[in-house]
């Protein structure tokens, strides 16, 4: 079963794997998570989720973020070992 099939009226918990895709841009996920999401918004859908979830979902997302800096940062380094 796919979220798009989810029936209107239905309940279902959200949990942090939808909003992780639904940040995360280059997912595959991305536009299913998102468009999941906006069906929740417009009340088409009843999202369930909690805090602890939210506290998972933050902590990826950080996760993320601190992994693309490192890779930044990385490679700048790398340019600048490399000119020397």
């Amino acid at each position: 079963m796919y979220v798009s099939d989810l029936e209107n009226g239905s309940a279902i918990l959200v949990d942090s794997n939808i909003f992780v895709y639904h940040f995360s841009s280059s997912s595959k996920y991305n536009s299913a998570c998102t468009d999941f999401l906006e069906r929740v918004e417009e009340g088409d859908i009843v999202g369930i989720t909690s805090t602890s979830i939210v506290m998972e979902t933050t902590h990826r997302m950080m996760i993320l973020e601190a992994a693309i800096g490192f890779q930044s940062w990385n490679e700048g380094h790398r340019a600048l070992l490399s000119q020397k």
